[in-house]
């Protein structure tokens, strides 16, 4: 799994993708974490890409590719 930041705040890159590597047998499945840590109050844009390692070189079977997006915003506090 690989992750590309599309903002222009490359050091604020607010996605985490957990487990960063791992691998999947033929015919099995798996889940993976994404979790948004936004630091300032800004969108956010990301792009999750799985690759098929030795696969066959197929634009349709080759990778999985799919948009990450997230709005930063301040935690509310309700005081009563």
């Amino acid at each position: 799994m690989r992750r590309r930041n599309t903002n222009n705040l490359n050091e604020n890159f607010a996605f985490e993708i957990q487990p960063k590597n791992i691998k999947i047998a033929p015919h099995e499945s798996t889940y993976v974490k994404v979790a948004f840590k936004p630091t300032i109050m800004a969108q956010y844009f990301g792009v999750f890409e799985a690759i098929v390692e030795n696969g066959e070189q197929n634009p349709r079977t080759h990778k999985l590719l799919f948009d990450l997006r997230g709005e930063g915003a301040l935690p509310t506090l309700k005081l009563e």
